[in-house]
């Protein structure tokens, strides 16, 4: 199991429930049921018979597991939060890094949303119905989102900052980007809309810097872009400048701390004020076609 699948959140969710096959099996028919009818008629339209009937179960079998329309509610926001870290776990079990994890992450989401659209008009609903649960759905994603911030920071993979703001900023896109692309509009490429998010996660709303040769504003590469080497492109524009003003020498200190000459800056490579994500990965797909260059000469 991969460092961000939040295995021990796994362990603890798998614990919790009926014991037996039997159990487990009739209050999934249970939850099942009871998510499509919150979903389509809303909690007060909804009746606890008609959860039994979709269910194929009788009242009496419906109070073994549940007191009121409320418990089964309340329980129903909770089976969506478990549901919904364990697919996000399993989409991102493989990510080599926590940036490819948001990545996954975000396309996973939408995924789900779109799978499950009266579960998640059942979370937006709870905020009014049962707002405790609301509450706990959220909080339970968010301090396991956290930790793995907090990790991803300490193994160099992101950069350091408050952990809490940026989890309730991040959730709170990734819930509206499934509210419009996987409730609102089904039909909306996965792909492009989960890149268009991690770009954004990644490189922010900074303008890009006017650096090139001819005065042009260019963007970082993206990952797995085939950028050719120039030698010599980093040159400093400054003419005189010495080494601790000129950007231009600053990138190759750089790129030489990733053992990767000069002459192996990709020609769209970012100069350092660039988040320190993006430089990273410019640096490391230039020094990784320097390498391939370099094995085939």
């Amino acid at each position: 199991m991969s460092q961000y699948s939040g295995s021990q959140s796994a362990a603890a969710e798998e614990r919790s429930g009926p014991k037996t096959e039997r159990g487990r099996r009739t209050l999934r028919r249970l939850l099942d049921a009871a998510g499509e009818e919150f979903g389509a008629r809303g909690y007060h339209e909804t009746a606890i018979s008609n959860i039994t009937q979709r269910a194929g179960c009788g009242l009496g079998t419906f109070y073994v597991y549940f007191k009121s329309k409320e418990e089964v509610f309340r329980a129903l926001v909770a089976d969506m939060g478990v549901r919904t870290r364990h697919a996000l776990r399993e989409s991102i079990k493989d990510a080599p890094n926590r940036l490819e994890a948001e990545k996954l992450g975000i396309r996973a989401y939408l995924e789900f949303a779109r799978n499950h659209k009266s579960l998640y008009r059942v979370v937006m609903e709870a905020q009014f119905v049962a707002p405790e649960a609301y509450r706990d759905y959220y909080n339970v994603f968010s301090e396991a989102y956290r930790q793995q911030l907090s990790q991803a920071a300490g193994r160099g993979e992101i950069s350091a900052g408050d952990d809490e703001v940026r989890v309730w900023a991040l959730m709170g896109a990734s819930t509206f980007l499934g509210l419009k692309y996987g409730v609102w509009e089904d039909d909306a490429d996965v792909d492009a809309v989960s890149e268009a998010a991690a770009e954004l996660m990644i490189n922010g709303l900074a303008p890009r810097p006017k650096w090139g040769g001819d005065g042009a504003a260019e963007a970082p590469p993206r990952r797995g872009e085939k950028n050719g080497c120039r030698p010599g492109r980093h040159q400093c524009e400054a003419g005189g400048a010495d080494a601790a003003s000129c950007r231009a020498h600053r990138c190759a200190e750089r790129a030489r701390a990733h053992l990767c000459p000069i002459e192996a800056i990709a020609p769209n490579a970012p100069p350092p004020c660039w988040p320190r994500a993006a430089l990273a990965m410019a640096i490391a797909s230039a020094c990784s076609a320097a390498t391939a260059s370099n094995s085939l000469s």
